[in-house]
């Protein structure tokens, strides 16, 4: 049954798709009274915390510093495609603005890498310093802007049996991003990282062919993985955040002003998420209680002591060990 209304959900969605499209073109475009729609795409569904960022607070904060000459439009659920997919038509300039959290850029796509950042300060400053300019360059050698970053809450483990320490991953097959970083971290734990497409997760889950997959709670609590999984394990084990890119195409149909009003209004929005999400995910946490989920707290020094060795050595390949060093020397917010 629920592969019956995925499937029924996959048909109205290009139906959709064909729909928006014919409608209002793939990118932006300038109504009679000269204000320019953006058009953005995510792969999160209406509701969850990234699309209520983007019409709540980066729609209405783009209007008022634009002075109602840029208005947004956003693409959720995938509508436009999947992230690799929204990256390449933002190069091709056939879409405006995508945020993503996956931008298959190894270098960027390495911020997945488990137990290596000991909280979100260090990915903002890690960003905001520019300490992955160079990766980010390679997007822009792509005809991509950076725009900046969303906060993302931390990625936790679901199972069906508690995982409090490292010793309860050995022999677990659990479904992750297929991330080199994500593979040998949870490797060297002795668990077993399986490789499946994102809607398979479920069934694969109902059926034994996986014991847990890891991801931020809301995506636990929307894919209703309460219903085959027993345990919410926080581990906190990874901070990978949301980046926003825009077009070049569009980004020089922007005013010099314009352009510096489309950056701080979403530094407005960056910094509304934090709060907006943390609040979300304590709602989240509360309705996979009401679901049955038991929440474990997990030693995250334990994990730290054993893991963070193999996040530095694959790190420090990707980036360089100064690049890693300067990272390690971000004090923790508090």
């Amino acid at each position: 049954m629920k592969n019956i209304k995925r499937n029924v959900g996959a048909i109205a969605g290009a139906v959709t798709i064909t729909m928006l499209l014919a409608a209002c073109g793939a990118n932006a475009s300038a109504d009679s009274g000269g204000t320019l729609t953006v058009k953005v795409a995510d792969t999160s569904d209406p509701g969850s915390s990234l699309n209520d960022v983007l019409n709540k607070y980066f729609a209405k904060d783009l209007s008022q510093e634009t002075g109602k000459k840029l208005a947004l439009q956003v693409f959720p659920s995938g509508q436009l495609g999947d992230e690799v997919t929204l990256m390449k038509k933002l190069q091709a300039g056939s879409l405006d603005m995508a945020v993503v959290g996956v931008t298959n850029v190894k270098g960027l796509d390495a911020l997945y890498t488990p137990w290596f950042f000991s909280g979100w300060n260090q990915i903002e400053q890690t960003l905001d310093r520019g300490y992955l300019k160079r990766q980010f360059d390679q997007l822009k050698q792509r005809n991509t802007v950076y725009i900046g970053w969303l906060y993302r809450s931390p990625r936790e483990i679901t199972s069906n049996k508690p995982i409090k320490s490292p010793a309860d991953l050995a022999g677990l097959k659990i479904r992750a991003p297929q991330f080199p970083g994500m593979i040998k971290v949870f490797s060297s734990l002795n668990a077993n990282v399986v490789a499946l497409p994102f809607p398979e997760v479920f069934t694969s889950l109902q059926s034994g062919v996986v014991d847990a997959q890891e991801n931020p709670v809301a995506i636990t609590n929307s894919s209703k993985f309460y219903e085959v999984q027993k345990y919410l394990d926080m581990t906190n084990h990874s901070y990978a955040p949301y980046l926003a890119f825009v077009s070049q195409q569009f980004w020089s149909k922007l005013s010099a002003d314009q352009q510096t009003q489309f950056r701080k209004a979403w530094k407005q929005a960056q910094a509304q998420s934090v709060s907006y999400v943390n609040k979300a995910v304590q709602q989240n946490i509360a309705q996979l209680k009401t679901h049955g989920m038991q929440v474990v707290q997990s030693d995250d020094q334990a994990f730290l002591a054993r893991a963070k060795p193999v996040a530095e050595q694959y790190l420090t390949q990707v980036w360089g060990p100064d690049t890693v060093a300067k990272i390690e020397n971000i004090a923790p917010k508090g």
